[in-house]
């Protein structure tokens, strides 16, 4: 797990994104809304007019998006897989942050914290596994939170809020990396 790990970070900073998370986040989004719109553009019935409209007032925000299309039934079956897609994606990066965590920690020869976040990111594990089958409960976070809730110094008050910490905390680690990867080259470059 820990190579792909660093394989995704390779790519992302390999590809000159510093957001690339985000914009395949969106990417992802924008194509499930899409597919969506091409199955309900044909149907004159109100009721797809009513979900044309939904679609419309979404935030331009990607993760407020994604949060208010999480309870969405999609008409559209390829629109429907694709927002699978784009779950499966953000659950993913979410773990592949909580790893490079765990190697910082890892360095720390403490075997209490390095055993407190592998007990953490088991239970997150099952925590989004359990969400994707739509098993998961508030109360399942609540005591989540009460075991590990020092570890998100933000304070998520739900499943939802807490990927949305953990992405945008990826993202600022991925520019702080870029940016310190550019001020260093810059710093070593011959003038």
């Amino acid at each position: 797990m820990l190579r792909r790990v660093r394989e995704r970070q390779r790519d992302i900073r390999g590809s000159g994104r510093l957001d690339g998370i985000l914009e395949q986040a969106r990417a992802l989004l924008d194509t499930a809304i899409g597919q969506e719109r091409a199955e309900l553009f044909p149907d004159p019935a109100d009721e797809a007019r009513m979900r044309e409209a939904d679609l419309d007032a979404l935030p331009a925000d990607t993760a407020q998006a994604i949060r208010q299309l999480a309870d969405y039934d999609w008409r559209s079956q390829a629109a429907r897989q694709t927002f699978e897609q784009l779950k499966d994606l953000l659950r993913s990066d979410v773990l592949d942050s909580q790893f490079r965590g765990m190697r910082q920690v890892m360095s720390n020869p403490d075997p209490q914290a390095m055993q407190r976040v592998k007990d953490m990111l088991g239970d997150l594990n099952e925590m989004l596994a359990a969400d994707a089958r739509g098993e998961h409960t508030q109360a399942d976070f609540d005591q989540f939170m009460e075991r590990y809730g020092e570890m998100f110094p933000d304070h998520p008050q739900n499943l939802e809020e807490l990927v949305d910490s953990l992405i945008s905390r990826m993202a600022a680690a991925e520019r702080g990396c870029c940016a310190r990867s550019v001020t260093s080259s810059a710093r070593n470059s011959p003038s």
